[in-house]
Parts: structure tokens; C-alpha cells; sequence
């Protein structure tokens, strides 16, 4: 997340990365450049692929106060692009600032594993009962079944 000054367009070759939510129409130099790094690194521009009104994408305001800009972006690699939940500007913070605060919302699934009770030990075979002659004879025969069985599927 952060400042990119990328102004990044709708454009139609870049919308599997950046979405079609976009303040803009068209992406400047800068913009190119995150779409690269977004492209090369298997990451989206997940603030322009959520749905709101055009008032909360706007992230930098002119000086006059009469042209907004989508500059702030955030990025994530495409695994987790969904844990993102919403991201928008706040226009109420006051930072004495030509920039927007900019805020996500996200969740974080994380695997909780837990064992109930004590896990059993793997069963172990003993091979060396296979020299025996009477074992063996009884293993062959057994594994000859089983291998017909399966043939016959």
C-alpha cells in the first residue's frame, strides 16, 4: 500500500490486474510501471477491482480543489487478492495534506490444526517374519488374490 503516483487507467489489456473500477481512463508512466511490477510478481491493484462511488477513489485532491486523482494505490499477490475486503479514501482524517488517507479492510484466514487425543503410531510391519516358510507361502498367496481382484476391475 502506499503513494505510487501511478494514475491507472481502464484500460482493457491490463483489467485481469487492475479491475475496471478505475477513477481514470487512461494510465500515465507511472501507472505502466506499477502494472509491470503487478504483472512480473503474480500481484493486483486490488484498490481499483472493488465497486464504490467515484467520491471514495479519488486519493489526491488540486491544489484549486477541483481535479482528483486515484494516485494511492494497494497491491497484493493474486493468492490473497481476495482476503481484501474493501479499500477506500477517508476524506475526513485532516493531514494537511493534498493526499486522501487511504484504508483497507481485510480479513486473514490463518489454518488452525489440532490434534484431539493422542495420535496413534504409524503400524509398523515385521519383515523379518517373511523368512519364515509358512508366512511367506501365506503372503504370496494373499497378495495373488488381491492382484487377481484387481484385473478383474
Amino acid at each position: 500500500m502506499g503513494d505510487f503516483n501511478a494514475k491507472v487507467g481502464k484500460e482493457e489489456a491490463f483489467r485481469e490486474i487492475v479491475g475496471n473500477e478505475s477513477l481514470l481512463g487512461v494510465s500515465n508512466k507511472n501507472g505502466k510501471r506499477l502494472i509491470d511490477f503487478a504483472m512480473g510478481n503474480g500481484m493486483v491493484v486490488k484498490s481499483m477491482s472493488l465497486q464504490r462511488m467515484n467520491i471514495r477513489k479519488a486519493t489526491w485532491n488540486s491544489p484549486d480543489g477541483t481535479t482528483f486523482n486515484q494516485t494511492d494505490h494497494m497491491v497484493i499477490d493474486r493468492g490473497h487478492a481476495s482476503d481484501i475486503l474493501e479499500v477506500d479514501s477517508c476524506k475526513e482524517v485532516d493531514c494537511d495534506l493534498d493526499h486522501f488517507m487511504v484504508r483497507g479492510k481485510f480479513r486473514q484466514c490463518t489454518a488452525i490444526y489440532r490434534s484431539r487425543g493422542k495420535r496413534k503410531a504409524p503400524q509398523r510391519y515385521n519383515v523379518s517374519k517373511l523368512k519364515e516358510k509358512g508366512v511367506s507361502e501365506k503372503y504370496e498367496t494373499e497378495l495373488q488374490k488381491k492382484c487377481e481382484a484387481l484385473e478383474r476391475i
